[in-house]
């Protein structure tokens, strides 16, 4: 029976709170009338699910001792080409809704997914399919098939091609991403100011878009930096508290 220790339990409890309310999350989504942004949250929430999910197996099945013996073992090399594949979807999506948010509330077009959703998606998952396939067929001949293991789950090798294929984009999502956060915090601020000279039902509902927007838009920014800034670093050098923050970010966020 494998054994663990106490930041593992921890970090197996938050896993599986995350997997829950995500669960949770689609099914409330797949019973429900499509709304706003509906398509492009259930891709969200599935990939996130998944992503979790396939991501816990490892360390469930070794447990302290998956550094060992879990990282030679097929489970291991088959979750991780799992969770590289929807890593990207879980980081892209975010701000595809910030975005459309963000449009809604500027413009005032409650169509923007409809008008974008194929387009948007249909890039965000051929551009996962493809760097998948180019990530297999460039780590077939490494030892491991390119696979090691972090704290607690099993990842792809460090290299130049995990650093352009991943951190690059999302380097670039997060430059969207903060100046989105930064106007909406910006809208926030007008419309409280609107709704507090002039206090009716109108008001009071664009004001509660405005908050919306502005926590959602700051919580990808923060998840999205909180994944970013650690992995560019150890790019350079391997740093355990980095480990720890970067382990951690996806189970709290």
């Amino acid at each position: 029976m494998p054994l663990y220790n106490l930041s593992t339990i921890i970090y197996i409890v938050l896993q599986f709170i995350s997997i829950f309310l995500l669960g949770v999350l689609v099914f409330a989504l797949l019973t429900s009338t499509p709304q706003f942004s509906h398509t492009t949250l259930l891709q969200l929430f599935i990939s996130a699910f998944l992503f979790n999910s396939i991501g816990l197996l490892p360390l469930l099945m070794f447990g302290d001792d998956l550094k060992i013996i879990g990282v030679h073992s097929l489970l291991c090399i088959i979750c991780q080409k799992f969770t590289a594949f929807l890593f990207l979807p879980t980081h892209i999506f975010p701000v595809v809704l910030v975005f459309y948010l963000w449009y809604a509330l500027v413009r005032g077009d409650l169509r923007i997914e409809q008008k974008c959703l194929y387009y948007v998606s249909g890039t965000v998952w051929l551009y996962t399919i493809c760097n998948s396939i180019a990530s297999i067929l460039i780590e077939r001949n490494h030892d491991n098939f390119g696979t090691t293991v972090s704290l607690y789950m099993c990842v792809e090798v460090f290299g130049d091609r995990r650093y352009y294929g991943y951190v690059i984009p999302n380097m670039i999502l997060t430059g969207l991403s903060i100046p989105m956060s930064c106007h909406s915090g910006y809208i926030l601020w007008k419309r409280w100011k609107t709704f507090s000279s002039n206090q009716n039902r109108s008001t009071a509902i664009k004001l509660g878009h405005s908050v919306r927007l502005c926590v959602f838009s700051s919580i990808s920014s923060v998840f999205l930096m909180a994944t970013l800034i650690p992995r560019m670093i150890m790019y350079h050098e391997t740093n355990p508290i980095l480990q720890y923050i970067l382990a951690f970010s996806t189970a709290l966020l």
